[in-house]
């Protein structure tokens, strides 16, 4: 695969290149930036990408939430709390008193939010007051515009009859502009292409030279490398033979030792011998006939007379035990001679390992360093190579970049001569209609009033429904002044006070059975979540099922730091109570997951956020058009975002309905681009037609643009 890839690569950098310094071949650059993503593949085949790249629309829900623990416990008492720091002004309950769910029990000082009410109402009197004037206005307008358009001084008649001439002038200046245009790109002196084709020539040689430094860069060091190894493998080679070498000379300086030691032996064996056989002799020659011969002749006798005799005498067989040692004596001798030859020839034999094994320590040591300055030298080439890489990548990516900047100037060039062409076709068709606008201006003046009472309706209702929104909201506000019990039960303490504002809870209700779940809210939480704020309660002893809950109540103060909180965070104990009818589920004790739902948007597209990307202050999708076949062709459609969580977004648009397809994200993928579609076998939407798709496509899994 590596040099199938390597030989494409080569062959299409080869073909770009000539295709640019012709002045051509940008769609081919534009394909080459993606090369890495599809080694492996045929060109002229669409990307093929899988079900799990896409996401089909449909309506639904998306919710913004936040996810706490929670754990079920008696419903003993409720502790009520205010969520308004406001001063009580009445208490209308006492320990001792029943209440049922929903009683007030207390009520705080309403009048700055009364006052806010108020200002509110007023105005929005005010603004119904200044809409209807604009809507008198409006209608002011309107006659005077139809008195003028009977006498013949309506503004917009005499405009008309003016339009002619500037439709003239307009369409003889649109037809100018156009051929200028038009000219400069065929006899191609536009400043544009002049500057587009110096910039893709230098940035094309700029590439081949980085290119071809780096890849010469890399056969250096790759020879580098192969010398190193070639060095390690001789250095080893000739640590293997130093071994061997200093085993042989171990193993020939005891043999010399041996050899010493066996003639030191054999020579006291000889010299033993030597003293039987003169011993043996002496007493011979003590034994023999005496003579006449003075005592200096007897003194005479010296150790070559007695050796002589000795000899003579076994020469003659005169004594068989000197013989015998005599030959021991000779057999000694030989041997002697023999261990000495070779004691020579060993002598010999480690002067030879000597000099070798000197020799291998020479070439280990050799071949050693010239790795070792190889390796240092690879060290600093290595760099070199990492450093001409990312130029060989910027270069490429500089390339690239220009081609894409070449396609979307030339495109930009199509488009303003499109736009040229257009505008000399509008103002021919504006100087020809002329006089048929004239007649129908009337048609547009009252369209025009009409439109113009539309917008005003639509302001005064935009403007209703603001002050309308705050007055409720203020309106919420003044609900809460009004304290209620969160369940039935009996009021056990009243701590709060008239006219101070309670630190705590108002007053404490002990309830009857009933089953509850303590949970808390982080503290940046506090503000997104009130008493009333619908839950979802979950759990694995549930079997996956989801219950509904809301909050009944919220500490004010924060929960005290306990072992379990090992990062500190500020936490405030929440009490919520299970919808009616589920309680049977729960049991006390028992561990939840809540989910605490702070908004949620109804009837909606939904898509990942990656999918979703921004340009102009605009935010747009890339959706997939079908062109039959699992085929698809990628458009850009601008959409409105919606309500947004951690990891989805609500979007609305017009070009958008059920069932149409969209990439997951945006990323990686052009406009215009077509792309084929490999069907889950296990997916619904799976058919006949996934058995088409090309193996080697499915393989590698990479991006062709056509």
């Amino acid at each position: 695969m590596k040099k199938f890839y390597t030989k494409a690569k080569n062959t299409i950098l080869k073909n770009r290149r000539n295709k640019i310094l012709a002045g051509g071949g940008l769609a081919l650059v534009l394909a080459l930036a993606i090369v890495p993503k599809i080694a492996g593949l045929g060109g002229g085949k669409a990307e093929t990408i899988s079900e799990n790249q896409v996401v089909t629309l449909k309506k639904g829900s998306l919710t913004n939430s936040v996810s706490e623990k929670g754990k079920v416990v008696p419903s003993n008492s409720v502790e009520v709390f205010s969520e308004k720091a406001l001063p009580v002004t009445e208490i209308n309950v006492k320990v001792g008193d029943k209440v049922k769910k929903g009683d007030i029990i207390a009520k705080l000082d309403s009048s700055s939010i009364e006052q806010q009410l108020k200002s509110r109402k007023a105005q929005k009197a005010a603004t119904d007051k200044n809409l209807s004037a604009q809507i008198s206005a409006a209608k002011k307008r309107l006659s005077e515009a139809l008195s003028g358009q009977k006498t013949g001084k309506n503004s917009a008649l005499v405009a008309a009859e003016t339009s002619l001439t500037q439709a003239m002038d307009q369409y003889l200046a649109a037809e100018k502009s156009y051929n200028d245009f038009k000219r400069s790109i065929d006899e191609r002196y536009n400043q544009g292409l002049v500057a587009e084709k110096g910039s893709r020539e230098s940035l094309a040689y700029q590439e081949e030279a980085t290119d071809l430094r780096y890849k010469q860069l890399l056969d250096d060091i790759n020879k580098n490398r192969d010398k190193i190894s070639e060095n390690k493998s001789l250095a080893s080679g000739a640590s293997r033979s130093k071994d061997y070498l200093q085993a042989d000379l171990d193993n020939a300086k005891r043999r010399l030792t041996e050899i010493g030691i066996e003639i030191s032996e054999k020579q006291a064996e000889m010299t033993e011998k030597q003293g039987q056989l003169v011993g043996g002799e002496k007493q011979n020659i003590q034994s023999l006939p005496k003579n006449n011969n003075s005592n200096s002749e007897k003194k005479s006798i010296n150790a070559g007379t007695l050796e002589s005799k000795i000899v003579e005498s076994t020469t003659v067989g005169e004594n068989p035990d000197t013989k015998k040692i005599q030959n021991e004596i000779e057999n000694l001798k030989n041997k002697i001679k023999s261990l000495t030859r070779e004691q020579a020839e060993t002598e010999i034999l480690i002067g030879k390992i000597s000099e070798d094994l000197a020799t291998a320590k020479a070439d280990e040591q050799k071949y050693q360093a010239e790795a070792e300055a190889l390796e240092k030298e690879v060290e600093g080439q290595a760099k070199q190579v990492e450093s001409t890489g990312l130029e060989v990548k910027k270069a490429k990516e500089d390339l690239y970049a220009d081609a894409d900047k070449a396609l979307k100037a030339r495109k930009s060039r199509d488009d303003e001569l499109k736009t040229l062409a257009q505008n000399l076709e509008t103002a021919k068709n504006n100087y020809e209609s002329a006089k048929k606008n004239l007649e129908s201006t009337k048609i547009q003046v009252a369209n025009e009033i009409s439109g113009l009472r539309d917008n005003l309706k639509t302001s005064q209702a935009g403007a209703n429904n603001l002050d309308n929104v705050e007055i409720e909201n203020l309106s919420e506000e003044l609900e809460k002044v009004m304290i209620k019990a969160p369940a039935d039960g009996t009021v056990t303490e009243v701590p709060a006070k008239e006219g101070q504002v309670p630190t705590g809870y108002l007053a404490k209700i002990e309830t009857i059975d009933k089953l509850r779940i303590e949970s808390q809210i982080k503290e940046y939480d506090k503000n997104s979540i009130s008493v009333g704020t619908q839950v979802e309660i979950t759990s694995d002893s549930l079997m996956g099922e989801v219950y509904k809950g809301k909050v009944i109540s919220i500490d004010p103060a924060p929960m005290p730091v306990s072992e379990d909180n090992k990062s500190g965070e500020v936490l405030y104990k929440t009490v919520i109570e299970i919808d009616e009818g589920q309680e049977e589920k729960f049991a006390p004790g028992m561990t939840l997951r809540i989910k605490y739902i702070i908004s949620q948007e109804e009837n909606t597209f939904k898509v990942p956020s990656d999918a979703i990307f921004e340009r102009d202050n605009k935010s747009y999708v890339l959706a997939l058009k079908d062109l039959g076949k699992d085929k698809y062709q990628i458009e850009k459609v601008e959409v409105t975002r919606g309500l947004e969580n951690d990891a989805e977004t609500a979007i609305k648009s017009k070009d958008l309905k059920e069932g149409d397809k969209i990439l997951a994200t945006s990323g990686g993928y052009g406009e215009g681009s077509q792309v084929k579609l490999m069907r889950d076998p296990n997916s619904k939407e799976s058919d006949g037609d996934e058995k088409s798709v090309d193996a080697s496509t499915a393989e590698a899994g990479g991006v062709i643009i056509k």
